[in-house]
């Protein structure tokens, strides 16, 4: 990690920090405490074994594209999420921009993809999300997620009560109805490509993720 940062000429632009399980970095302009507005992010999601290399082009494209703030897994835990890497930014526009460039970069690498976020280039290992006032976009999606699952379950066992059949057909009535509920929030289901305002019903769901 040292000589990665060092290689990439992060050291003069950038500070370093850390948490339990992230190295945290950002331009030295910039209070890391004040991210608040930085909503806009890019996940990097290679396989952990190819996390360094694709680490290089992450931290190359940082410098030369100006991103304000990145965090990178620092533990075993950290290294073995989905999102190991993570790039924060102002604008839609400047996240697609890296995140293009970004997934050009990596394109030869294996990729796992993170959950619940909107795929940029050919492989899945980079994608946008953007965050609600508070948490995290990915965490506001798996609860709007969980919800309606739980909700779509119940209306189903109700639905079939008394049925001679209460299982044929149980599980996909109860994934349609899940994704009708997330779809009404004003997600798409589909792709699961941020919108550009997150959606009021993700709003104030608070997360530590």
């Amino acid at each position: 990690m040292r000589d990665a940062v060092r290689s990439a000429g992060l050291d003069e632009r950038y500070r370093r920090h850390g948490t339990p399980h992230w190295h945290a970095m950002e331009r030295a302009d910039l209070a890391w405490t004040g991210r608040d507005a930085l909503r806009h992010k890019v996940y990097v999601s290679p396989e952990p074994g190819e996390l360094f290399a694709a680490l290089h082009a992450v931290l190359a494209a940082a410098v030369a594209l100006d991103v304000p703030a990145l965090k990178v897994g620092a533990t075993t835990q950290g290294v073995l999420r989905p999102d190991a890497i993570v790039l924060y930014h102002r604008s839609p526009e400047h996240a697609q921009q890296v995140a293009e460039r970004i997934a050009a970069d990596v394109d030869g690498l294996a990729a796992r993809g993170v959950p619940f976020t909107g795929q940029v280039g050919r492989t899945g290992a980079v994608s946008r999300g953007t965050d609600p006032s508070h948490g995290s976009w990915r965490s506001a999606v798996t609860t709007a997620v969980a919800t309606a699952v739980l909700h779509a379950a119940r209306s189903e066992r109700t639905a079939r009560a008394g049925s001679a059949d209460q299982t044929h057909g149980a599980v996909e009535a109860v994934v349609a109805r899940t994704l009708s509920t997330i779809a009404s929030f004003g997600l798409d289901v589909t792709t699961w490509w941020p919108p550009l305002r997150v959606p009021r019903r993700l709003e104030g769901r608070r997360s530590a993720a």
